[in-house]
C-alpha cells in the first residue's frame, strides 16, 4: 500500500493543483496566479538547491523556449515605463513569470516516469472537474454555479471558470487526456473509467456552446489518434466515448428549458432528467471500455479502397463547401455583431462575435509602435480609445495578434521563438517513432493553441496551464544536445529568475490583502483604518494606480475633496487611458461645484470610453 502511494504521490499532487486552480476561478485573478507563481517558483528553488532538479540534462531546445518565456516576462515589466497602465502591466509579467515557472519545473521533471505522473495527475484532475461542472449545470444553486460576471453567459456551461469559452478549453483538454488514459492507463479500471468519463466532457464542451472548445477537441483528439502508437486501440477508445456523447448531445437539444438560462421548475425537471441519462450512458460506455480493454481491432484498408475513400471525401468536402457559399459565410463571420448596453447581442450564428474588429484593432497598435508595443496589458485601453464596435473588450482574443500589440516586434520574435521550439520537439519525438507519449503531448498543446489562437484562454493559467506543463514535457524530452558548461550559469540564472518571480508575486499578493483589508474597513465605515491599509498598499506597488484610485474614493468618502483629486491625479499618472479616472474626477469637480473642470474631464472620459457615458452628475441637485 505504501509503496502504490508513492508511486502515484506526483500524478495525486497533480491532480489536487489542477481541481483547486479550476474551482478558484481558474486562477484569472492576479492574486491567484500569483500566489501559485511563488509556490511554484519555490519548489523549483528547493529541487535545485537540493540537487533533486533537474531530473534529467536539460537540452538546448528547452533552454531556448525556457530563455524566450522569461526575455517576455523581462519585456512585459520593462513595459511599464511606456505602457499606459502601469499597474496592469505588472501584473502582466507575474502572469508570464507564473507560466515560466510552470514550463522549468516541468522541464526539469520530464523523465519517462515522472512525464506518466504528470499526464495521469491532469486527467484525473481535469476529469473530476468536468464531472463537477456538468452536475453543477444540471443542478443549478450547487457550488454557486449559475453566477458569472462575464455578459451572455446565462445558458452556457461556464463553471467553474466563469466563462464558457474558457470552460471549452479547459474540458477540450480534458476530453483528449481522458482519451489517451482510456487506452494507456495503468491498470484496467483505470482506464476504463477514463474512457466512461469522455462523454461527460465532451457534452459539456457542447452545453457551453463554445465553437473554440468543440474545434480545440476535435483537431486534438485526430492528433492524437494520428500519434498513437496503436491507433485503432486508440480510435475505438474515441469513438465509444463520441457515440455516449453523441447520445447525451441529441437528448439535451430536446430538453429545451434545460439551456434556457432561466432557474425554474422547468429547467430543474430536464436537468434531473440529463443528470439521470448522464450516469446511465457513463455507465453503459464504460462496460463496452471494460468488455473491449485490451483488444486492438485489425483495421486493414486496401490501396485502391483507401484512395476512393479519400476522393469521396475531398468531393464531399468541395461539395459542402460550395453549398456553404464561403463567400456569404466570410461576411457573416467579418461583421460586426449588434450590440446593447456594451453586449453582443443577437449576432449570426457564424459572427466572429466582433474578433475580426478586434483583430484588426490589435495590427492597429502594433502598427502604432512596432518597436515596442503599447506595453503589457494596454490592449484593453487602446480598444478603448479606437472601438470600431461599442464594446467594452480586454484581450483581443488571439495570443499571437495581442503580443504583437502589446510588446511589438521584441514580442512576436519571442513568441515564435517559443513556438518553433515546440513545433521542432514536437517533430523530433514523432520523428522517433510513435511510441511513448509524444502524440498525447502534442495533442494537449495543440488544444491549448487552438483557444488561445481564437480567444483569450492564455489569461487562464488553470485552462492554458496543461498546455504549458506538456509544452515543458515535450521539450525537455526531445532528442537535443544538453547543456555542458552552460548548464551552471543556467542553473544559477534559474535560482536568480526564481527569487526576482517569487518577490514579484509577493508583491501584488501583498497589494492586494491591503485593498482588500482597506475596502472591508470602509464598508465597516472605519475611514482611517482604510485609509492606512490604502497607503500601506501604495507603498507597496507605487507604480500602480489601485492604491491611488482607492485613497480618492477613501477622501471623498470624508469630505476632503481637494485631497481626493490629488490622489485621483496621481493615479491617472499611472494610468492615463483609463476612462474611469476622469469620470470620477468629474464627479468629484462637480461635487465642489467647479462645473467647467467637471465638463471637461467628463469630455476626457468620453473620449477614452467605447461607449457613449450616460452622465448625471451635471443634473441640478434635489433639495
Amino acid at each position: 500500500m505504501v509503496s502504490i502511494t508513492r508511486q502515484h504521490a506526483g500524478a495525486g499532487l497533480v491532480a489536487a493543483a489542477v481541481i483547486i486552480a479550476a474551482f478558484a476561478q481558474g486562477l484569472f485573478d492576479p492574486t491567484g496566479y500569483a500566489a501559485a507563481s511563488i509556490v511554484i517558483w519555490a519548489a523549483v528553488v528547493a529541487g535545485l538547491v537540493g540537487r533533486a532538479l533537474p531530473a534529467a540534462p536539460i537540452g538546448r531546445l528547452a533552454a531556448v523556449a525556457g530563455l524566450c518565456l522569461a526575455a517576455t516576462a523581462v519585456l512585459a515589466t520593462a513595459s511599464i515605463g511606456w505602457a499606459s497602465d502601469q499597474g496592469r502591466a505588472f501584473d502582466e509579467a507575474v502572469r508570464v513569470s507564473f507560466y515560466l515557472g510552470l514550463f522549468v519545473l516541468a522541464a526539469c521533471t520530464a523523465t519517462r516516469a515522472s512525464r506518466a505522473q504528470w499526464l495521469g495527475g491532469l486527467a484525473a484532475g481535469l476529469g473530476v472537474v468536468s464531472v463537477i461542472a456538468l452536475f453543477a449545470y444540471l443542478q443549478p444553486g450547487i457550488l454557486d454555479s449559475g453566477t458569472s460576471d462575464i455578459p451572455n453567459a446565462a445558458g452556457r456551461l461556464s463553471y467553474p471558470i466563469g466563462y464558457w469559452n474558457g470552460a471549452a478549453a479547459l474540458l477540450a483538454a480534458a476530453a483528449t487526456l481522458l482519451a489517451y488514459g482510456g487506452v494507456r492507463g495503468p491498470t484496467r479500471i483505470v482506464r476504463t473509467v477514463a474512457t466512461a468519463a469522455l462523454p461527460l466532457a465532451a457534452v459539456s464542451i457542447w452545453l457551453a456552446s463554445s465553437r473554440g472548445g468543440g474545434a480545440g477537441a476535435v483537431i486534438a483528439l485526430a492528433v492524437l489518434v494520428a500519434a498513437s502508437p496503436d491507433r485503432s486501440r486508440q480510435l475505438v477508445t474515441v469513438a465509444t466515448g463520441a457515440v455516449g456523447a453523441a447520445i447525451l448531445i441529441l437528448a439535451s437539444e430536446q430538453m429545451h428549458a434545460l439551456t434556457s438560462g432561466v432557474v425554474d421548475s422547468a429547467q430543474r425537471a430536464d436537468g434531473d432528467r440529463m443528470s439521470a441519462l448522464c450516469v446511465v450512458v457513463a455507465g453503459i460506455t464504460g462496460a463496452v471500455a471494460w468488455w473491449a480493454d485490451g483488444r486492438s481491432p485489425a483495421i486493414r484498408i486496401s490501396r485502391r479502397i483507401g484512395i476512393a475513400l479519400a476522393a469521396v471525401a475531398i468531393a464531399g468536402v468541395v461539395v459542402g463547401v460550395i453549398a456553404a457559399n464561403p463567400a456569404d459565410r466570410f461576411r457573416e463571420f467579418e461583421k460586426a455583431p449588434p450590440t446593447r448596453a456594451g453586449i453582443p447581442v443577437g449576432a449570426a450564428e457564424l459572427s466572429s462575435n466582433g474578433r475580426w474588429q478586434f483583430w484588426a484593432e490589435a495590427l492597429d497598435a502594433f502598427e502604432s509602435n512596432p518597436v515596442g508595443g503599447v506595453g503589457a496589458g494596454g490592449y484593453e485601453n487602446w480598444w478603448a480609445r479606437h472601438a470600431s464596435v461599442p464594446l467594452f473588450v480586454r484581450n483581443a482574443h488571439s495570443l499571437p495578434l495581442q503580443q504583437a500589440a502589446e510588446l511589438g516586434i521584441p514580442g512576436v520574435l519571442l513568441f515564435l521563438g517559443f513556438v518553433g521550439a515546440v513545433v521542432l520537439a514536437g517533430r523530433r519525438r514523432l520523428g522517433e517513432g510513435r511510441e511513448g507519449d509524444a502524440g498525447i503531448l502534442v495533442a494537449v498543446v495543440v488544444a491549448g493553441a487552438v483557444g488561445a489562437a481564437v480567444d483569450w484562454t492564455w489569461e487562464i493559467p488553470a485552462v492554458f496551464g496543461p498546455a504549458v506543463i506538456c509544452a515543458g514535457l515535450l521539450l525537455a524530452s526531445s532528442p537535443s544536445r544538453p547543456l555542458a558548461r552552460d548548464g551552471y550559469w543556467l542553473g544559477l540564472g534559474t535560482v536568480v529568475a526564481a527569487w526576482i518571480a517569487m518577490v514579484a508575486g509577493g508583491l501584488v499578493v501583498l497589494t492586494d490583502l491591503e485593498l482588500q483589508q482597506s475596502r472591508d474597513a470602509a464598508a465597516a465605515h472605519q475611514i482611517g483604518e482604510a485609509i492606512d491599509r490604502a497607503r500601506a498598499a501604495k507603498t507597496v506597488m507605487p507604480w500602480s494606480s489601485e492604491p491611488y484610485t482607492q485613497l480618492a474614493e477613501l477622501e471623498s468618502a470624508r469630505g476632503d475633496i481637494s485631497q481626493a483629486l490629488a490622489y485621483l491625479k496621481q493615479a491617472e499618472e499611472r494610468d492615463s487611458e483609463d476612462w474611469r479616472l476622469p469620470l470620477i474626477e468629474a464627479t468629484l469637480l462637480h461635487r465642489r461645484g467647479d462645473g467647467a473642470a467637471a465638463l471637461s474631464a467628463a469630455e476626457r472620459a468620453q473620449s477614452l470610453s467605447p461607449l457613449p457615458l450616460v452622465s448625471v452628475i451635471f443634473q441640478p441637485s434635489q433639495g
